[in-house]
């Protein structure tokens, strides 16, 4: 999972940049091509917007939400899957040193053995150095394994009151922009926004899930 982070920061750059060169390319030749001033969001002001400079500033604002909005709509998977793929690497990192102690056990060096000689035949035993060494080894594992449990606390307890509302943000984002895009049927120009919009929100929701299930998988493997 280590290797999955420069590829998550490689991915979030792509995904906000081609967001935001697709917004603005669509919203540029609706607004260049377009008779009746529209807006970049269609919306409603308490105030006239069609008139000079009331349409131009509000238009401004729109596209500096548009920015922030990008932003956050795409930085926060990737944040969140940065931090899981730094848990699950250290999982992996556990899983490796308890394997070693598991191989030292089963194929000792022959250099240290002690072999007594009783009735019932020959025994082998592990020296006191050896089992010395692996119980210290275990000792790391296990706390180890418990800062890691602390860091996954932790990372819950940050992200559970934000993603409440950011998944309810998602699938009330999911449901409006697919009623949107039925709305804007016969106009390829305005349809291929909400499409666009659509793809990236189910984006997200798969990020979340593919990254907690990965977390999940590697949580029960040192149990």
């Amino acid at each position: 999972m280590a290797a999955w982070i420069p590829r998550v920061q490689r991915v979030s750059f792509f995904i906000t940049s081609a967001a935001t060169i697709f917004h603005v390319t669509q919203s540029s030749i609706r607004l260049l091509t377009s008779e009746d001033r529209p807006m970049i969001y269609g919306t409603w002001y308490p105030f006239d917007i069609t008139k000079s400079p009331t349409y131009e500033l509000t238009n401004i604002a729109q596209g500096i939400a548009t920015v922030q909005w990008i932003c956050f709509l795409y930085g926060m998977p990737a944040f969140y899957g940065l931090l899981v793929c730094i848990a699950c690497s250290q999982l992996e990192k556990l899983r490796a040193n308890l394997l070693d102690i598991r191989q030292e056990l089963d194929t000792p060096a022959q250099d240290s053995r002690t072999e007594t000689d009783t009735g019932e035949g020959r025994q082998v035993q592990t020296s006191q150095e050896v089992f010395c060494r692996m119980q210290e080894q275990l000792n790391d594992c296990i706390r180890h394994h418990q800062l890691i449990i602390k860091y996954i606390g932790e990372i819950e307890d940050t992200f559970n009151p934000l993603l409440a509302g950011y998944f309810l943000n998602l699938m009330c984002g999911l449901c409006f922009t697919a009623y949107t895009a039925v709305t804007r049927l016969g106009d390829p120009l305005q349809m291929s926004q909400p499409i666009v919009i659509y793809i990236f929100y189910a984006i997200n929701v798969f990020v979340f899930c593919w990254f907690g299930s990965e977390l999940s998988d590697q949580e029960s493997i040192p149990k």
